[in-house]
């Protein structure tokens, strides 16, 4: 019996997970992503200008007109409303009526406007900003591709080398 060869997959079921190693872990989610309301960017709207007296209950409320909500909350900084929120609905579909019905209807005394949630709309599979993967198929730094060599054009690229100045132009900013 032993382990099976590096790189390889067993489904034996004494082996657990690839290459003999155990299967992964369920990951808990820490900081804002454990705080982040339910449903995906389809299914969620936010909501700006509103009344630093709007609750999440009636901000709630409001939006049952346009389907089944399911988390309404209404952003805070020190206890007090930054006059926007997130509206997260059971589908995709009550979430665009939310938009055509609901902006620009009047809450609270405010003329409120409702768009799609596009914080919740980062691509999915990248790791988190900030971090590093050593996956190959992810190539770099945060999941970008490994930086490309640089080919220097114009006066650069007739300098002799080992010159005592450097110059590197970044155009196309």
């Amino acid at each position: 019996r032993g382990l099976p060869a590096p790189g390889t997959h067993t489904n034996a079921p004494h082996m657990g997970g690839f290459n003999g190693l155990p299967p992964p872990r369920a990951v808990r989610a820490v900081g804002a992503a454990a705080a982040a309301p339910p449903g995906g960017s389809e299914t969620r709207v936010y909501v700006g200008n509103l009344s630093w007296h709007t609750s999440w209950q009636s901000l709630k409320d409001h939006f049952r007109q346009a389907g089944e909500v399911v988390h309404a909350d209404v952003m805070q900084h020190d206890g007090r409303s930054k006059g926007c929120g997130i509206v997260a609905f059971a589908t995709a579909q009550e979430a665009a009526n939310a938009i055509a019905t609901l902006g620009e209807t009047e809450l609270d005394g405010r003329t409120i406007f409702v768009r799609e949630d596009r914080e919740a709309a980062a691509p999915r599979g990248l790791p988190a900003p900030g971090t590093h993967t050593n996956a190959p198929h992810m190539g770099g730094f945060n999941g970008l591709p490994p930086p490309r060599a640089v080919r220097a054009v114009g006066a650069a690229a007739a300098a002799p080398p080992g010159g005592s100045e450097t110059r590197v132009y970044v155009g196309n900013l």
